[in-house]
């Protein structure tokens, strides 16, 4: 079976992101609590553990990659995608590359508490569009 390019390329970014969250780990010492929710003004005000905050966008990113490329086969919309061009595999890239900016950043975070998340997001976000 062969892979769509956009869907090898969103399983590429989404393994950068699992080896993002494995190098974190190691470097963090033990019982670390990493920071995986920030306030409107870039504040930590949510902790994990470190193995599962560094676990879940990872997992999270490979299951909604799949639920996106699968989708048009369940809809019934293959034709429909096949004639969007490269609009529909844009978006899987995209949505992959926001979980491994969503990792790095939570890593770089937890190494160094004053690197802002949020604006770091929004940056992504704003060359994504």
């Amino acid at each position: 079976m062969r892979l769509p390019r956009s869907l090898l390329l969103a399983l590429v970014l989404i393994a950068a992101a699992a080896a993002v969250g494995v190098w974190a780990y190691r470097i963090l010492p033990a019982g670390a609590q990493v920071a995986v929710h920030f306030g409107a003004h870039g504040v930590a005000d949510g902790f994990m553990p470190k193995a599962r905050a560094l676990a879940v966008l990872p997992i999270v990113g490979l299951f909604v990659v799949m639920l996106l490329a699968l989708t048009p086969r369940f809809l019934g919309g293959g034709q429909q995608v096949a004639r969007a061009g490269g609009a529909f595999g844009f978006v899987l890239i995209g949505v992959a590359a926001m979980f491994l900016v969503g990792e790095a950043a939570i890593a770089v975070h937890s190494l160094d508490p004053a690197f802002d998340v949020v604006r770091w997001l929004f940056v992504a976000i704003g060359i994504l569009l």
